[in-house]
């Protein structure tokens, strides 16, 4: 009787060995970031963002039509923020995204 004991104290081990696997896919929802698209912007601003920016698309004046206006929009977890494209500081901010991965995606 003192084997059945044994091999249910070895059942987790064996889900341990298994699941030591290939580390990038132990747990494939931490490896995706799942992004929801923005609504329309209906407004911009120039005003800098000091946030870590988690996305970031282009609307084009033609992307919705009940809303013409381009629009960079960044992302940061739920929030959004409409830029506007001749904003000063975009493009240095945009490479800097680009450096960490982050591409802005047309709408």
């Amino acid at each position: 009787m003192a084997f059945p004991r044994i091999g249910l104290a070895c059942l987790p081990m064996l889900f341990l060995f298994f699941s030591q696997g290939n580390p990038r896919c132990s747990n494939p929802l931490t490896n995706i970031l799942i992004h929801i698209e923005p609504s329309c912007c209906t407004s911009v601003s120039n005003q800098t963002i000091n946030k870590a920016v988690d996305a970031c698309y282009v609307q084009r004046d033609t992307t919705f039509s009940h809303c013409r206006i381009s629009a960079y929009i960044f992302t940061v977890n739920e929030e959004a923020w409409c830029v506007d494209p001749r904003a000063p500081w975009l493009k240095k901010r945009l490479r800097k995204l680009e450096k960490r991965g982050i591409y802005c995606r047309v709408l």
